[in-house]
């Protein structure tokens, strides 16, 4: 599905070190990425702890596609790449809101 210019695309990372240009590999077969750009900051807070790294904040980022993408019917606001998404522009650092020891059973 092709996007139409009035749509911009977000990811939300605990990878804080992302440069214009570099690209959001697919994991698992596919690569994520929402137009809605709250949904990219929830991710941004808490997509460090699948990596453990223990950040205290995430970024969100600016991205577009670099091959097709689909959308899945049970979240209209993602979008899914097997080719990835290249980073445009670096937004908002987020602060963490994941409690390790609580998600460590702590």
């Amino acid at each position: 599905m092709a996007l139409g210019p009035q749509f911009s695309l977000y990811h939300g990372s605990g990878a804080i070190d992302l440069k214009v240009g570099d690209v959001i590999e697919p994991r698992g077969g596919v690569a994520y990425a929402t137009t809605d750009r709250s949904v990219a900051e929830k991710q941004a807070a808490i997509g460090y702890k699948k990596a453990d790294q223990g950040r205290l904040f995430g970024r969100v980022y600016k991205v577009e596609p670099i091959g097709e993408t689909e959308t899945p019917d049970i979240h209209p606001t993602q979008r899914t790449s097997s080719s990835g998404f290249r980073v445009t522009e670096a937004l908002d650092d987020v602060s963490s809101n994941f409690d390790k020891s609580k998600f460590m059973g702590a």
